[in-house]
């Protein structure tokens, strides 16, 4: 067995995993601006 398309499927799925913390963090971020402003 090759471990090689586990491991690119884990590096995708962490990668996606960060992109959606990200857009989360900015949200909050843009929430909280907004209520400073």
């Amino acid at each position: 067995m090759n471990p090689e398309p586990a491991t690119e499927y884990e590096k995708l799925s962490r990668k996606l995993l960060h992109v959606r913390e990200d857009k989360t963090f900015l949200h909050k971020l843009i929430l909280q601006t907004g209520k400073l402003a």
